[in-house]
């Protein structure tokens, strides 16, 4: 798929889609509250001063992430209107535009965390996102990594979702995971498992990945 393919199927989302998922289906809402426990127990622990999340769409989740480390958030989406909402809905956060595969506006070392939450799927050259995510970490910095573990059921349950609420996201993923397969795609960038989890009938997974100091 093309690039201008691909961000015309992101420009298609509403940017108050994971708001109204949240206020209005069941099914999203408590995904997003599993998935976020998990991401609470896994981050709490940790001294974050800064973190940057990537493909933040609305900032609902990077504010999400704020509350959980106390520190100061920045968020990157390639969709100029979903960031212009982001920056309506919370002015307390930093919000910038940008396509990831074409490297971060960042300096070297410059963030303790970076959250690539349901992001890596969605790009052609998600090894761009890997490499820059390490050049802008600090050494012993963090990479909260979120992708649908693609097994059976997964593909069953993505193909009904894709007819029914979430068919805004038909043809969106580009890449395909399985968490057994990060471990290759992350080592090279110096990056080691610290912690992970797979939830929802093991159809997605959240891992913890440190820089190598």
């Amino acid at each position: 798929m093309n690039s201008s393919k691909l961000n015309q199927i992101h420009n298609n989302v509403p940017v108050d889609y994971y708001e109204q998922g949240l206020q209005k289906s069941f099914l999203q809402k408590y995904f997003h509250s599993k998935r976020f426990s998990h991401i609470s127990r896994i981050l709490s622990p940790l001294k974050i001063n800064n973190f940057l999340d990537l493909g933040c769409h609305s900032g609902i989740f990077t504010d999400k992430i704020k509350k959980i480390t106390k520190a100061n958030g920045f968020g990157m989406d390639i969709s100029e209107k979903v960031i212009q909402h982001a920056k309506n809905q919370h002015p307390d956060l930093n919000f910038l535009c940008g396509d990831i595969q074409n490297g971060l506006p960042f300096p070297d070392q410059n963030f303790d965390l970076v959250t690539t939450l349901d992001v890596l799927e969605h790009l052609p050259n998600y090894n761009c996102a890997v490499s820059e995510s390490a050049r802008v970490l600090k050494p012993g910095g963090y990479l909260l990594v979120g992708i649908p573990n693609e097994n059976l059921l997964f593909k069953f349950v993505w193909f009904f979702w894709t007819k029914m609420r979430g068919k805004y996201w038909n043809e969106a993923h580009v890449s395909k995971f399985r968490s057994k397969n990060l471990k290759g795609i992350l080592e090279p960038s110096g990056f080691k498992k610290i912690a992970d989890a797979k939830i929802h009938c093991r159809i997605y997974y959240i891992g913890l990945y440190r820089k190598s100091l």
